[in-house]
């Protein structure tokens, strides 16, 4: 089979690293371009071939063009953005990539607007019956009664961040003041216990019933990523994160993160893209970035139901590369042909040296 030209954006961030390491461990033959904003980014030295994007919120028109020169330049199947600014840029314009022979992975902008908006998703969820966090905005009609009926600790976090930025738990109405005032466009949610029973799901859904299906990882947190996680099965959760992603007309790779309380899973936030934990699925058997490149790319149908059991632990990692190399990304920018130079792990090292073989 000829190799499937990918590219992958944020290879700075643990994002892009982890859908990059998934590319490594897929059955499938790739090229993976990576790219970021700043050229000295982990991924950019293990990526086939590595560019320096501007930045897609502050630069738009050149991130743009930009993307739609890589696409001819280096013949593209699948674009994979891997940051929620570049998300919403490319769904605003998906209209300029018609025609352009790549998968550009992302829904209409109208669909991602309205559930990366984790106020708006909420009264979506709760409307259709859905089990999610009682939600409410400072100013609403109901705010002073929200409070009031739940009581502190409460939830306080930005609409539109994700990774835990600007989340807080909130004690009094002191702080309830003052982080309202502190953190733009505020939500205030009921705090969901247990604060043990954290969960992130991955769904993907193939256009046409060429497949679908779950993966389900009980989670513990730090610096806002999963940094310990345990494959469970759980037909209640599974089945519920589903259907809130086939409601919301969804297709792709998502994630669903969730709380099991004691009335039930809660669901709080939803992303419309591939997780950092993508690369912790697709070791156990639900590789996100291969089924889209079937799925979408191929035209083929998918099966999703083989997950092994296991438990994901992870820490920091390290990278040593030739300043000539940084240099050159730093003054061109775009278009260095890398080397095999190091690993991201030892599975990882395994992989890149049997395609770099072959």
């Amino acid at each position: 089979m000829t190799k499937l030209s990918v590219l992958v954006t944020g290879l700075g961030g643990p994002l892009g690293m982890s859908v990059f390491k998934a590319l490594l461990l897929s059955s499938l033959p790739t090229r993976v371009i990576g790219t970021d904003t700043n050229p000295r980014s982990y991924g950019l030295f293990l990526a086939d071939k590595a560019y320096v994007l501007p930045h897609a919120e502050r630069e738009p028109e050149a991130y743009l063009r930009s993307m739609l020169d890589l696409i001819k330049r280096e013949g593209l199947h699948a674009l994979f953005p891997c940051s929620e600014g570049e998300l919403l840029l490319l769904a605003r314009n998906l209209d300029r990539f018609q025609g352009s022979g790549c998968y550009v992975a992302v829904g209409p902008s109208s669909v991602l607007e309205r559930v990366m908006d984790k106020y708006l998703l909420a009264l979506d969820l709760c409307a259709a019956g859905f089990p999610t966090p009682a939600s409410t905005v400072p100013g609403a009609k109901d705010f002073e009664w929200f409070v009031e009926r739940h009581g502190f600790p409460l939830i306080l976090k930005a609409r539109f961040d994700s990774g835990s930025r600007h989340l807080y738990r909130i004690q009094n109405r002191e702080e309830l003041d003052f982080f309202s005032r502190y953190v733009k466009k505020p939500v205030i949610q009921e705090l969901l216990l247990p604060d043990d029973e954290e969960y992130t799901v991955g769904v993907f859904v193939a256009p046409e019933n060429r497949g679908e299906g779950t993966i389900i990882l009980k989670r513990q947190l730090a610096a806002g990523l999963t940094y310990k996680a345990e494959i469970i099965r759980n037909e209640v959760i599974g089945k519920t994160c589903l259907e809130i992603v086939k409601h919301l007309g969804l297709i792709g790779a998502n994630n669903v993160q969730l709380r099991l309380t004691a009335d039930g899973p809660k669901v709080f936030e939803i992303n419309p893209r591939f997780s950092s934990t993508t690369v912790i699925r697709a070791f156990f058997g639900f590789n996100e970035p291969e089924l889209t490149l079937r799925a979408m790319v191929l035209g083929e149908k998918v099966t999703l139901d083989h997950c092994q059991a296991g438990i994901a632990l992870r820490m920091w990692d390290e990278l040593y590369v030739d300043p000539g190399v940084v240099s050159r990304l730093e003054s061109d920018g775009e278009g260095i042909d890398l080397d095999f130079m190091n690993g991201i792990s030892p599975e990882s090292i395994r992989h890149r040296r049997a395609r770099h073989e072959d």
